[in-house]
Formats: structure tokens, sequence, C-alpha cells
């Protein structure tokens, strides 16, 4: 009885640590939209819709993060959706970087890092056990 309960205060533990890294990403998501708005209501005829699906891209991944941060293993698929997103966007974002496109560094390490952090709240929650309905 006591390992099960000592199991159950462990992943307990899990569950509040993957909470706290979801909600610094939904919060992180949630700046970058705030952000994005300036930038897309500033932005040219030729790139103002780009910047308005970019910005909009920000505050769907602020709504998935808090989703997956309440409810970590109701949702199966989206933890690796999410996780391939962010992981794909890192190596295209080192790609460009070879290429010397402005900005691609500042935002592979942030893409990578928020690839990490998801990664590791994936893993605490034990997200892919939401497969088990």
């Amino acid at each position: 009885m006591s390992i099960q309960k000592n199991k159950g205060e462990i992943r307990n533990v899990n569950d509040r640590i993957s909470l706290g890294l979801m909600m610094l990403a939904a919060l992180g998501a949630a700046y970058a939209f705030v952000s994005a708005i300036g930038v897309a209501l500033t932005a040219g005829p030729e790139t103002q819709q780009v910047e308005w699906w970019r910005a909009f891209g920000f505050l769907l991944f602020t709504v998935l993060f808090i989703m997956l941060a309440i409810k970590p293993r109701a949702y199966p698929g989206l933890w690796e959706l999410i996780i391939l997103d962010k992981a794909g966007l890192t190596v295209v974002e080192f790609w460009l970087i070879s290429n010397d496109v402005v900005n691609a560094q500042s935002t592979a390490i942030v893409d990578g890092v928020l690839t990490v952090i998801i990664l590791a709240a994936y893993l605490l929650a034990q997200g892919y056990r939401s497969w088990r309905r």
C-alpha cells in the first residue's frame, strides 16, 4: 500500500512540474501573440496576411499548451504533433542559419528550448498514456 501511495505522489509531483512547464510555454506563446499583433498591424500589404497567420498561430499554441497543462493525458496525439512541429521548426531554423537568414539563430534557440521543455513535460506527465483510452 505504501508503494502505491508513493507512486501516486511521484506522479502528482511530476504532473505539477509538467503543469508548470506547460504554463510557462503558454505564457511565452501568449507574449508572442501579443507582440505579433503589433507586427501584423504595421506590416505591409505583401506580408500582412502572413503576419496575422503567425499571430493567430501563437494564440493557437497558447490554448493548446494550456489544454495539455490541465489535462495532460486527455488528447491522444496532440503532444506528439506539437513536439514534431517545434522540433521541425528548430531543424529548419538551423538550416536557415547556415544560409545567413536574419533572426534564424534567435528563433532556433527559442524553438529548441521550447521543444526540450515540451518533451520534458510530456515525459513527466506521461502524455503518451493518452493513447490508452
